[in-house]
């Protein structure tokens, strides 16, 4: 019995074919993450999702002419950042990338975003493992929020999710919690919607994915 592994990190997107009976990993693939767009503000590290999920193809094309009759895809991702979407998983934004450091910009409460978002979350920060950092999905969502830049329609997702909705071809997927860094609540691993209200952002249970192994 064979499955295919998929492994998204921020210098190669990469695969295998698993043997699960022989307990082998197999036909090791990998593509190079896609480059930063280039000419944005200094800072500022932006992706487009097509490229991302043009190499995603490529490595699981090429794993499947391997194994053609794969059981299912084994994912992994840890990726920070943030990408909008729609709830038919379409893109509205580019990935904004964990390295991306807007949120260190001022803010006119004379602080930066960063650390003016983390007087908001108060007692939060614990909860959220303190991953709050200047390229978390949470972080960067609430620059989003200041700025305008956030449609009411628009449903913010780490890369991860992203490419899984890709995949599927369907709505938000049940995700591991650890897809979602730092934007999980670790009293009852789900979504921290303490900590989105803190951050005035209005997003419905429904527009998020249920946390749990998968």
């Amino acid at each position: 019995m064979h499955f295919l592994a998929l492994d998204i990190g921020s210098s190669f997107i990469k695969g295998a074919v698993l043997d699960a009976e022989k307990l082998t990993i197999e036909h090791v693939t990998r593509v190079p993450f896609p480059e930063p767009i280039a000419g944005l503000p200094a800072g500022y590290f932006e992706i487009d999702p097509r490229l991302v999920m043009e190499a995603v193809r490529e490595v699981l094309e090429a794993l499947l002419s391997k194994a053609a009759g794969a059981r299912g895809v084994l994912f992994s991702s840890q990726m920070g950042g943030v990408i909008l979407a729609n709830r038919g998983g379409h893109s509205l934004s580019n990935y904004i990338s964990w390295r991306d450091q807007r949120t260190t910009e001022q803010h006119h409460s004379e602080s930066s975003y960063l650390e003016h978002a983390r007087s908001l979350l108060g007692g939060c920060m614990e909860t959220l493992g303190n991953e709050f950092r200047a390229g978390s999905s949470l972080a960067i969502v609430y620059w989003l929020r200041e700025q305008k830049m956030l449609p009411d329609t628009a449903i913010p997702m780490p890369l991860g999710d992203y490419v899984l909705q890709q995949i599927c071809q369907s709505g938000p997927t049940p995700a591991d919690p650890t897809l979602a860094l730092g934007l999980v609540d670790l009293r009852v691993i789900d979504c921290h919607f303490f900590a989105f209200h803190a951050l005035k952002l209005s997003y419905r249970r429904r527009d998020w994915p249920e946390l749990g192994a998968v």
